[in-house]
């Protein structure tokens, strides 16, 4: 009871009680807490909620005794140095609605008794040492709307049966060890609304039924092994704020179909092997913030369409692929740009001087194109510019001392990364020279 509840008697300010006076629930954050949680914890029976986090000091396993409070609901032991496998006593605590123990150096797997917890809603166990494969039937009886197994050492595959678990909204395992395709029937789970499955070995191609994921917002499957075609169907997801794949070999055109995704903020798709023009349908993503697509093998010219997403688009990254053409005097438009990365393509023509309209800008790479004529005074007019990145182009003439003025600005961000090809000999081509750029190529420093 309150008041005689011995181990936490000196921790009184986290302990609340119910109308019995017995204890309800126990709560303590960043307390300076050392040592382990004792045994005796199960003798709290009327205990529902018992919640200890940011206690680095907190050692030792968890306490067998859990398992005897048969009124819990809520148990969070997180951001603690709680060693040990997870005790099996504790599946005894049926009533159990949510379980957090992220943030730990728990070893050992999830043992198949944790069916038994048919309540349980959320499993949280981020950032262990956690390992053994994932079995579908393990969670089958459960309830589960939030699945949180990131950074840990599981293996296997996702199975089919996975889609048992009808009540998933929000799945998590990146950054573990598992591998394989992603199951045919996958969209068969319809309430998912957010998924990470980043850097694991999965591989083979998306499955098209993930058009019947219409309640999904985030979806991420970046540095895996996966290949194919990005699926048309992804232009069904109406609800996507931000779609990742990076990091794979998904190949062939991007769908046109992706510009349907009226709410979509972040595009990520770069390092891939995807060819074909970026299609016109970008421009009809009204909500694009950012547009990742560097490290590909894309071509044709920068699509004039991407500037009707010029209210919000931030972050346009078209790096190293093998897009041609002049730069378009539309990117002018895109005035809420702070990065804009064209280097490493086949850009020809001269940099347009509207570029001076897009104030907001901090990061500009052009190098290694083949433009060509003067850098344009206008660049002046770039505040709050921080890196600019030229050479490896034809570009000649004198940097004007108002470009110059950047790299010592007090009003603002300095301009404190500029490269241009002042280092070029005569023999080389066309001179061109610059009294402020940070490096000169050719040289050791250039990119």
């Amino acid at each position: 009871e309150c008041g005689t509840i011995g181990v936490f008697d000196q921790f009184w300010m986290g302990v609340s009680c119910n109308e019995l006076g017995r204890v309800r629930a126990v709560a303590f954050d960043n307390n300076n807490l050392v040592g382990s949680v004792p045994d005796e914890i199960g003798a709290i029976s009327d205990l529902e909620n018992l919640i200890i986090k940011n206690e680095p000091g907190l050692v030792g396993s968890i306490p067998w005794g859990v398992g005897e409070l048969q009124s819990l609901r809520q148990l969070g032991m997180y951001n603690n140095s709680l060693t040990g496998a997870i005790p099996l006593a504790l599946y005894s605590a049926t009533n159990l609605e949510y379980l957090n123990f992220q943030d730990n150096a728990l070893t050992g797997p999830v043992a198949p008794k944790i069916q038994e917890l048919t309540k349980l809603e959320k499993l949280i166990l981020f950032n262990n040492k956690l390992e053994g494969t994932i079995h579908s039937h393990r969670f089958s009886g459960t309830n589960l709307i939030l699945l949180g197994l990131s950074h840990n050492r599981f293996t296997g595959t996702i199975a089919p049966a996975f889609s048992s678990l009808s009540s998933l909204e929000y799945l998590y395992v990146d950054n573990n060890k598992m591998w394989g395709p992603i199951p045919a029937n996958f969209g068969e789970l319809t309430n998912l609304k957010s998924v990470n499955l980043n850097n694991n070995e999965f591989n083979g191609e998306l499955p098209t039924s993930i058009s019947l994921m219409e309640n999904m917002v985030y979806f991420s499957i970046a540095n895996n092994n996966m290949n194919g075609a990005i699926p048309a169907e992804l232009g069904k997801l109406r609800k996507l704020v931000t779609v990742n794949l990076s990091g794979n070999r998904f190949s062939e055109s991007i769908p046109s179909q992706v510009g349907r995704l009226n709410d979509l903020k972040n595009f990520y798709a770069f390092s891939n092997t995807l060819t074909g023009t970026i299609p016109s349908e970008v421009g009809n993503m009204k909500s694009l913030e950012v547009l990742f697509l560097s490290s590909n093998q894309l071509s044709g010219n920068v699509p004039p369409s991407i500037s009707t997403v010029s209210e919000t688009l931030t972050g346009l990254y078209l790096s190293a692929n093998q897009l041609i053409g002049s730069l378009p005097e539309d990117l002018c438009l895109l005035t809420q740009l702070t990065a804009l990365f064209l280097d490493e393509n086949e850009i020809s023509g001269e940099i347009p001087t509207c570029l001076g309209d897009l104030m907001e800008l901090r990061q500009l790479f052009l190098f290694n194109n083949k433009l060509e004529g003067t850098i344009p005074v206008e660049i002046s007019s770039l505040s709050k510019l921080e890196s600019l990145g030229l050479e490896e182009n034809e570009l000649v003439g004198e940097v004007h001392s108002d470009v110059c003025a950047l790299t010592t600005s007090r009003e603002s961000a300095s301009l404190a990364n500029f490269w241009t090809d002042c280092g070029r000999s005569l023999e080389a081509g066309p001179e061109l020279t610059c009294e402020c750029c940070t490096v000169c190529c050719p040289s050791d420093d250039c990119m």
